[in-house]
């Protein structure tokens, strides 16, 4: 049980997660490398939890800390998303331009079709069924 203990003290994340969390939400750019390493380091750290064969509270231990991890993960995920929006985070900036294109048809291109004629002729005269 201790080694488990020791293993989740060097858990580079929830710290730096935290500060790369500040840093984006404040509008912030933050290298995609950076989130990444972390990520990478995170999955390391995954890894050897998933080593550590435990038993009773430990295992209840290690199952908790799995979870810490991952759910870290999930946050530089959301945090590489909103880290790669170029309209910023949270605004809703829309660019629009109105510049429309005019095309000049070409004969036939672009015309209506003619309507076929049927040879059906079309009656009021309806049949009644009882």
């Amino acid at each position: 049980m201790k080694a488990l203990v020791k293993d989740t003290k060097i858990l580079p994340g929830s710290e730096k997660v935290a500060a790369l969390e500040t840093a984006v939400q404040g509008d912030t750019k933050v290298e995609d490398k950076d989130l990444l390493v972390l990520t990478e380091l995170l999955m390391a750290q995954l890894l050897k939890l998933d080593s550590v064969e435990a038993e009773g509270e430990a295992k209840v231990q290690r199952r908790s800390e799995v979870c810490r991890v991952q759910d870290l993960v999930d946050m530089l995920d959301k945090l590489k998303a909103t880290n790669s929006n170029p309209f910023g985070n949270g605004r809703k900036e829309v660019a629009v331009t109105t510049g429309w294109a005019s095309f000049e048809p070409e004969i036939g291109s672009f015309a209506t079709p003619m309507p076929k004629l049927s040879s059906t002729t079309i009656t009021e005269d309806w049949e009644l069924f009882d």
